[in-house]
């Protein structure tokens, strides 16, 4: 497997992995029984439910809990059409002095893509729980610095456990959109690609977000 920069030392992983409330009710009338309902906009129920709000992790959790809906990323994409044919995208999802980024990594010959690379939606199940075998791999790279797909550093990986990938183009551009994915701290072996959950209680979610960039070469 080939993918984004590496793991820093501060994770405990133990590699350098080369890689990519409800408002209340109102206040009642003096009489419980009005004389008629009241009308329709004047009940008190929101037209809709309140928007998802980014959470921090808790403790020694380096991802947010939720990243919520992050939107139309903005990142960069890589192909390979070697022995091994892969491509890659990388964005920031949640920015600041140490962001997170994201990472959609695409494997020809492993999981869902062991006939070959294709568009279509796929689900995160199966082979697509380990980074030694999955095809389609979502991965959370917390605190990362200056992180590109040959340098920069990160802190813990992040891997999906759930959830739905939606691929559009694979080809000339990586396009598509998240959905729903659940993603758990993982350790990764440097030279088995093996993933291990590190068994801390530290999950996240990404409830939807799209993305799309041209493709160029590894640099």
């Amino acid at each position: 497997m080939v993918g984004c920069a590496t793991a820093g030392a501060g994770g405990g992983d133990d590699d350098d992995v080369v890689h990519l409330p409800p408002d209340s009710a109102p206040p009642r009338d003096s009489s419980p029984f009005p004389d008629s309902a009241p009308p329709v906009d004047s009940v008190p129920f929101p037209d809709s439910a309140p928007s998802c709000t980014p959470a921090p992790g808790m403790g020694t959790c380096t991802a947010n809990t939720t990243y919520c809906e992050v939107g139309m990323l903005s990142g960069q994409g890589w192909y390979d059409n070697s022995a091994m044919p892969y491509r890659a995208y990388l964005a920031t999802i949640s920015p600041g002095g140490a962001p997170d980024d994201v990472a959609i990594e695409l494997y020809s010959g492993y999981g869902v893509f062991a006939g070959g690379l294709g568009t279509g939606t796929f689900t995160i199940t199966g082979e697509e729980l380990n980074y030694a075998t999955c095809g389609v791999c979502v991965r959370v790279l917390t605190d990362t610095n200056a992180l590109t797909y040959s340098s920069g550093t990160y802190v813990d990986d992040y891997l999906a456990t759930s959830g739905s990938v939606t691929l559009t183009s694979v080809n000339g551009t990586i396009a598509g959109s998240l959905n729903n994915v659940t993603l758990t701290h993982v350790n990764i072996d440097g030279t088995t690609f093996n993933s291990t959950p590190a068994g801390d209680g530290c999950n996240s979610t990404i409830v939807s977000g799209s993305f799309s960039a041209v493709l160029s070469p590894p640099p």
